[in-house]
């Protein structure tokens, strides 16, 4: 896949490995192994997601140390739309919906596969043309960055270089919608809402393509009011909530002792987080519960 880019960003060109020690404040020897063997520094392992595998890339603690200062000194100082969400600070999953509470329409929209579609030629032209970084620096970059020749699902890095490779086409969705409409992404995840937000689908999907990102016509929903309306699996329609069916699920689990406790408080949190009554009722249910 070929990522069309429209940035440029005023940030330190830095054309040189010891430039980049210093930056980043690691020894330029240990940039130079890591990048030239960083493959051999993912332990990857099978989680299953919503019944579908992924391969989560799971880097090795030293090579997390490297890819955390590169988001750090280096991907969270490139300013993104306010309309991006998904891993910025001071911003969570719970604010993203509340963004889209209360309108009479709701899209989303899936781009496939979208970690994995992107290649390390996608990174590398990232940091070559967009940063203006040298070729040694911005080869040295992806190859910290990528996992066999894409972008690595787990990967430290991977949300803040998504969130920037998605600025254009977050730029441009701006543009289509009205200005009244609401817009955010959350990763892979695009959710405009708002007065006769469908109409806007099929435009919005030719864009994604346009742009180089895959999308699926079953993962392009268009939610009105009358119906729950989800975003990254909350209700939005009036008051920002976690479903039922979910919260019953969680019970049934805890009667059936499917997960750990770390795991069912885990999501007792998830639940308050998202609606604090909702969180308070399902505790009262897990004390009284019957486990036979």
């Amino acid at each position: 896949m070929k990522i069309i880019h429209q940035n440029k960003f005023r940030t330190e060109r830095i054309f040189t490995l010891k430039r980049l020690s210093i930056v980043l404040g690691i020894p330029i020897e240990i940039l130079r192994t890591f990048s030239i063997c960083s493959v051999d520094h993912y332990h990857p392992y099978i989680k299953t997601i919503n019944h579908k595998q992924r391969e989560i890339a799971n880097p090795s603690k030293a090579l997390k140390e490297i890819q955390e200062r590169i988001v750090e000194r280096i991907l969270c100082q490139v300013p993104l739309p306010e309309e991006i969400f998904g891993g910025v600070k001071g911003k969570d999953i719970r604010k993203n919906a509340m963004i889209h509470r209360g309108q009479p329409t709701v899209v989303t929209i899936d781009l496939k596969d979208c970690f994995p579609s992107i290649s390390f030629k996608d990174v590398y032209r990232l940091f070559r043309e967009d940063f203006g970084y040298s070729k040694e620096v911005s080869g040295s970059l992806t190859q910290l960055t990528t996992f066999k020749r894409s972008l690595p699902q787990g990967g430290v890095a991977s949300t803040a270089l998504v969130n920037i490779l998605l600025t254009p086409l977050c730029k441009r969705i701006r543009v289509i919608i009205p200005e009244e409409n609401k817009l955010t992404l959350w990763v892979d995840d695009i959710t405009f809402s708002g007065k006769d937000a469908q109409l806007y689908c099929q435009d919005i999907v030719h864009e994604a393509q346009m742009f180089g990102f895959r999308t699926r016509s079953r993962k392009v929903k268009v939610m009105f009011n009358n119906k729950p309306q989800l975003v990254t699996g909350t209700i939005v329609n009036r008051k920002v909530s976690v479903p039922k069916e979910k919260i019953e699920k969680y019970l049934e689990d805890y009667r059936r002792k499917i997960n750990s406790s770390e795991s069912t408080t885990g999501r007792v949190n998830h639940v308050s987080f998202i609606n604090p009554t909702q969180g308070r009722r399902l505790k009262k249910r897990l004390k009284t519960r019957l486990i036979p």
